[in-house]
């Protein structure tokens, strides 16, 4: 057999075939011609050159060829170059390098490789244009990258911005830096990884990398399917995070701190973990906050039991505030399970579903999932482990204790809990959508807030406030709400509530988050070092405030009767005495202890009350006190804070609260 080569091109071959017959003669033959033997067909090149270096003025950039591949040879070839602006020819720009020039500014750089194979064809390839070039010092707020080839922006000390409605497109293999120490980048437009969706633990290569002392900030979008290693720099993320192309799998290498404004959205369409669901792996620890959406692609609907690993961390902190997307359909649900290093969801089946119209559904000492459909439906449960999906209308909902899960759906939901509860300790995905919180006909229940709670359980807006972030709470004679943080009373409202009626509620604000709290309850505001500073009772028709002025202890336990109630911590107790808010100490406290009833208790701390006599004798209303009944909660569940100490034969704790 004979390969042509490119001497033959022209010319017509054969073949002399020589041998030796059986006679012992030498014989020769020769074959046939054949026709002109022509050039083969030209294997164009594959692949491009890539530009690297940082696209700013007085900047140099280079071209690595090594990404061009030819069939036909590349063995001694010499490279030409052509560097191009806006896709014309830069004049002088023929070097395997270039230096970035003020005529730059503002548009795209491109270099054209010229070569001759090995079998002898002319061949050029050109690279991808580069971003916009900046100017000197600093990039401009349009960055409007699009990333074919390995790229490096270069700071130290000055800002980048990413600006709304600008992109930044990081294309399949490529690496994105962004290096030098002070630098900080700030994304408020969108960053996409064009990886491989179903690439396993980053290795489609797809890169976004910072390095030691750089700071991103992420306001805008990331999403896509690669890596964004972190592990040098700091990642302060309060915007989007969109997993996959998608499906697809986006991995943070170092650790992920979620703002309370994020949102993390996922998509699925299968069982299979970044080829058919979205997943955020984090390595390093993951610290959850602000929201979650999930939704479902191309028609796709889990079956009972499947499991989504929605994100897998080293180490998994706090939860988020809220998760959409989990009531699949009458039929089933995804029920939210986390654990210290992932988030998963597991498809399971309704037990309780109601119909589009009011529906009245009573639940069972056993786990319930309930889905209670349109209409403005009653809810009761009796386990701890329950999950309600309300939906759309004016629901009343009543659990014996915390749920796993209740979702309000749209609509006035009003919740009541037989239990006091601090709702600060209560991760975010418990309560969703509920805008109010009864505590009616539960005998003097406390119940502790504070504003990211009231966002938590909130979620938005509230059809009965008709404002954002806010919280409506009633109740009955001798409730208490204890509330956190920098709240300050804001007005009062009447709202109509069905059911209720019309109810007067008091407003405290702190930022952008209100409560309402109806008139009837005791409130309790503390700073957020957890120090009481305001405390309101209702007297009669009035609502009396007092500040405390000193920091109360509070009293040791009891031996079992009043006498042995230790009022030490009470010897320099500041106590109202006039509508001017004066005080005086309480300096005869210890005449009280020989008295042995919850009446003679408090008739001897009047008794000891400068200028009050003739206020309570009369029954006359003053703005500081009103009668005997209001100087309980005012002197010593105020100030001595007695709740619970009393022991049960000296005083019913309902009329301390």
């Amino acid at each position: 057999s004979y390969t042509a080569v490119a001497a033959d091109v022209g010319k017509h071959l054969s073949v002399r075939v020589s041998y030796d017959d059986d006679g012992g003669t030498s014989e020769v033959v020769t074959s046939n011609v054949t026709s002109v033997v022509e050039s083969a067909p030209n294997s164009p090149p594959t692949g491009v050159p890539v530009i690297t270096g940082t696209v700013q003025v007085g900047q140099v950039l280079s071209v690595d060829t090594s990404p061009i591949v030819d069939a036909d040879g590349l063995r001694g070839v010499t490279f030409g170059y052509e560097w191009v602006r806006n896709l014309s020819p830069i004049s002088g720009a023929n070097f395997s390098s270039y230096t970035v020039t003020s005529l730059d500014e503002g548009k795209k750089l491109a270099v054209k490789v010229t070569f001759v194979d090995e079998r002898g064809t002319n061949e050029s390839v050109v690279s991808a244009e580069t971003g916009p070039v900046a100017a000197a010092g600093a990039y401009p707020d349009e960055l409007g990258l699009s990333l074919f080839s390995d790229f490096n922006l270069m700071g130290g000390g000055f800002d980048y911005i990413n600006s709304m409605g600008k992109g930044i497109d990081v294309g399949s293999g490529v690496t994105f830096s962004i290096t030098g120490s002070g630098t900080t980048f700030t994304n408020n437009g969108s960053i996409v990884f064009y990886g491989d969706s179903g690439a396993v633990d980053g290795a489609s290569g797809t890169l976004l990398t910072i390095g030691e002392g750089v700071i991103f900030i992420n306001n805008g979008r990331i999403e896509g399917t690669g890596t964004f290693d972190n592990q040098s720099g700091t990642l302060i993320d309060n915007g989007f995070i969109n997993v996959g192309n998608s499906p697809g799998l986006l991995t943070f290498v170092g650790d992920l701190i979620k703002g309370e404004n994020s949102v993390s959205e996922f998509e699925l369409a299968g069982n299979r973990a970044g080829e058919s669901y979205d997943q955020l792996v984090v390595n390093g620890t993951a610290t959850l906050n602000g929201r979650a959406r999930v939704s479902l692609l191309d028609g796709f609907m889990p079956t009972l039991g499947s499991t989504f690993v929605l994100i897998a961390a080293e180490v998994l902190k706090d939860s988020f505030d809220t998760v959409e997307g989990l009531d699949l359909s009458d039929a089933q649900v995804l029920d939210l399970v986390s654990t210290d290093a992932s988030i998963e969801l597991v498809t399971i089946q309704t037990s309780r579903v109601g119909t589009d119209s009011a529906d009245i559904i009573l639940g069972y000492a056993s786990q319930d999932v309930i889905v209670s459909g349109e209409g403005d439906d009653i809810v009761a449960m009796a386990a701890g482990d329950d999950i309600v999906y309300t939906q759309a209308g004016d629901d009343q909902i009543y659990a014996s204790e915390l749920p796993k899960r209740i979702d309000g759906g749209d609509g006035v939901d009003v919740l009541t809990i037989g239990a006091s509860i601090d709702y600060r300790e209560i991760e975010g995905t418990v309560l969703e959508r509920i805008e109010v919180i009864s505590l009616r006909d539960l005998r003097g229940s406390v119940i502790e807030l504070d504003a990211d709670a009231i966002a938590r359980i909130v979620d938005g807006d509230n059809q009965l406030t008709a404002i954002d972030n806010s919280l409506v709470v009633v109740g009955d004679d001798g409730d208490r709400v204890k509330l956190f943080g920098d709240f300050i009373e804001n007005g009062s409202a009447l709202l109509d509530i069905e059911g209720m009626g019309e109810v007067n509620f008091t407003i405290y604000t702190q930022g952008g988050t209100s409560l309402f709290v109806a008139d009837n309850i005791a409130l309790e505001l503390y700073g957020a070092d957890g120090t009481l500073a305001v405390a309101c009772m209702p007297v009669a028709d009035e609502i009396h405030c007092y500040v405390e002025t000193q920091d109360i202890e509070p009293l040791a336990g009891l031996l079992g009767d009043a006498v042995a109630l230790d009022f030490s911590g009470l010897n320099e107790l500041q106590v109202l005495h006039s509508a001017s808010g004066a005080g005086a100490p309480v300096s005869a406290i210890e005449d009280v202890l020989p008295q042995s009833g919850e009446g003679q208790v408090l008739e001897g701390l009047v008794e000891f009350l400068p200028d009050q006599g003739p206020v309570i004798d009369s029954g006359v209303s003053s703005p500081a006190f009103a009668g005997t009944e209001g100087m309980l909660p005012v002197y010593i569940d105020n100030l001595a804070k007695l709740e619970g100490l009393l022991p049960p034969d000296v005083a019913d704790p309902n009329q301390i609260v």
